[in-house]
């Protein structure tokens, strides 16, 4: 099953009630019904921003070690996210 798409409900409400106004001063019907009762009663998800962060990679005296960039924590394998902070190890590194 693929992952939901989650959006911002209040851009939505505002985008459609910018519609909304459009449909009444064209006369148009039916909009009322989507701002009052679908919108309001959507599901949600409850989610949370990704954070972004990449390893330093540092020579210690037992082999290499790796520090978050984020949580500044240490491990001593790559991982694809901190075990600390949850960080993604996608960030780009300016070198």
């Amino acid at each position: 099953m693929p992952m939901p798409e989650y959006i911002n409900k209040q851009y939505l409400n505002t985008r459609l009630q910018d519609f909304a106004d459009w449909c009444r001063d064209n006369r148009k019907q039916g909009v009322d019904f989507v701002l009052e009762c679908v919108i309001p009663n959507a599901p949600t998800g409850d989610v949370a921003p990704v954070l972004h962060a990449h390893w330093f990679t540092y020579k210690h005296a037992m082999g290499k070690v790796y520090q978050c960039s984020n949580c500044t924590e240490v491990v001593n394998q790559k991982w694809f996210y901190c075990p600390y902070c949850g960080a993604k190890m996608d960030e780009e590194v300016n070198k």
